[in-house]
């Protein structure tokens, strides 16, 4: 269907030099002729364990057909964020952030710390404030190789919404659950089961399956 055809042209480039580096990207959309999605981020190594990222971000309003998200009204944005990451060890990262998202109707704060366990564990918490409203969230991410070709991961959010206006919040829970299987280094099943309730929408659990084969070599 026209509606969920795309037609995108994109670009990016990388470079480092040292602890530091440059990276920008942009999809250009033919159809429409607007930019897409514009992306461009500098990040400074302040040292072996610490590190500064700054960066900008652009999106205008994309649900992909199938998405869990498709089930709410998308809108484009503006990103400015900054972020820290400091590596307390080889096994223990810590990470804070702080962002501005400039919506056309409305403009959000954004804060949140995060702590990585290797590459197998992420917890977070975040907090955002806007006119409208504010949440609090948490969340936690887990990746569990089951062997060499087989590779199991679960999500798990969190979050409390607050309303202004009505004076009210409401709790949303988020949950995903995924397999993917690679018997060969060009070929991978991806399999994934997603969970969302809320107030709004009570319950929706939708199954993903994805084939993707690489060319590379």
């Amino acid at each position: 269907p026209q509606a969920i055809r795309r037609q995108l042209l994109g670009a990016e480039a990388n470079r480092r030099f040292g602890r530091h580096s440059l990276r920008a990207r942009a999809d250009y959309d033919l159809q429409n002729e607007s930019l897409r999605h514009g992306e461009v981020s500098a990040r400074a190594g302040l040292s072996d364990a610490v590190a500064v990222q700054a960066s900008w971000r652009h999106r205008q309003p994309s649900v992909y057909s199938g998405s869990i998200l498709s089930v709410f009204p998308s809108a484009g944005y503006d990103e400015w964020a900054l972020r820290l990451n400091y590596r307390m060890s080889d096994d223990v990262t810590l990470a804070t952030h702080v962002a501005t998202v400039i919506y056309d109707d409305d403009t959000t704060q954004r804060l949140g710390v995060s702590a990585s366990f290797g590459r197998h564990l992420t917890i977070g918490y975040r907090r955002s404030q806007s006119y409208a409203g504010g949440s609090n969230g948490l969340s936690g991410s887990v990746l569990c190789p089951l062997s060499s070709r087989l590779t199991l991961r679960g999500d798990l959010d969190v979050s409390k919404v607050e309303r202004f206006e009505v004076d009210n919040s409401d709790d949303l829970v988020t949950a995903v659950a995924g397999l993917t299987w690679r018997p060969t280094r060009e070929f991978s099943l991806d399999g994934q089961l997603q969970g969302l309730r809320n107030p709004s929408y009570q319950t929706d659990v939708r199954f993903l399956l994805r084939g993707s084969w690489s060319f590379r070599k």
